[in-house]
């Protein structure tokens, strides 16, 4: 609990700058494609860290684990970059971290396997020597949601596999950063959603929105699924993604307002972060 604490602390002062196109996502938001080509754009990033006013505390009933869990409105809102920044961040704060992203879809093959990139980032940035069969215990090759990729290949995602590769990482490491695949939402299995992992975990919610027109509706959406299963919430990250519009200006100080978040304060920018 004291390092959830220490956590909120830190991600609440955390504000970093980074080029746009760092993460290999172009304005469409699609994995893969050329960067935008636009240099010395900055795609800040900030958590408000506050927990959901729901007039009672039903939903802090889950014991928390170790660890946190991310997830985002959508696809492609950059929850792998938001991961293996928090790695870092806590890495310099010594702080032994673990990372996972228990199912990556649309994985390429190298070496005749099946290789997770997304994985690879997040181990990259947390400096850990976990194998990355630990570290994304299920690789599927379509791009698509998992409960579709696994039927599509023939099979249905194993949550115990999931289950044992987590309780290893957690017993490895003081903390744990677990990324989900997809949207907050995205189907596991036919009656087994994103946000259903995180609360079979014990974990606390980081949401990602990506800052653009239509934030608003989705950030809404998601935090009243994560409402309707009482899971803990740690706060929420406006990530822009592409050039500023009035949508993209206005979103923060929306969305503040119609969650009620009060003594929240835009911390002062930092380019400090390594996004390589």
């Amino acid at each position: 609990m004291q390092l959830m604490k220490r956590l909120k602390k830190s991600l609440a002062e955390w504000e970093c700058l980074s080029r746009f196109g760092a993460s290999g996502r172009t304005l469409s938001g699609r994995a893969g494609g050329k960067p935008s080509g636009i240099t010395g754009f900055p795609r800040r990033l900030a958590l408000d860290g506050y927990p959901l006013p729901l007039g009672t505390n039903r939903f802090q009933t889950l014991p928390l684990g170790n660890g946190i869990f991310i997830t985002g409105t959508d696809t492609g809102v950059g929850k792998t970059y938001i991961g293996t920044q928090v790695a870092r961040m806590l890495k310099a704060k010594g702080i032994d971290v673990g990372v996972m992203k228990p199912i990556e879809t649309g994985c390429g093959v190298r070496n005749g396997k099946l290789y997770p990139a997304d994985g690879w980032k997040l181990k990259k940035a947390a400096q850990v020597d976990d194998p990355i069969e630990l570290i994304v215990p299920i690789r599927l090759r379509k791009p698509l949601a998992p409960f579709v990729a696994a039927k599509l290949d023939r099979g249905k995602i194993d949550l115990q596999k999931i289950d044992r590769a987590y309780e290893t990482l957690r017993k490895r490491h003081e903390f744990v950063i677990v990324e989900g695949a997809g949207g907050a939402l995205v189907p596991i299995q036919e009656d087994f959603f994103m946000l259903d992992l995180a609360k079979r975990l014990k974990l606390s919610v980081i949401l990602v929105i990506g800052n653009r027109l239509g934030a608003i509706n989705h950030a809404l959406l998601t935090i009243e699924a994560i409402q309707k299963r009482h899971l803990p919430f740690t706060g929420w990250i406006l990530n822009d993604l592409q050039p500023p519009t009035e949508a993209s200006r206005t979103n923060k100080s929306a969305l503040k307002r119609l969650l009620s978040a009060k003594n929240n304060k835009r911390s002062p920018r930092s380019n400090a972060v390594d996004h390589k």
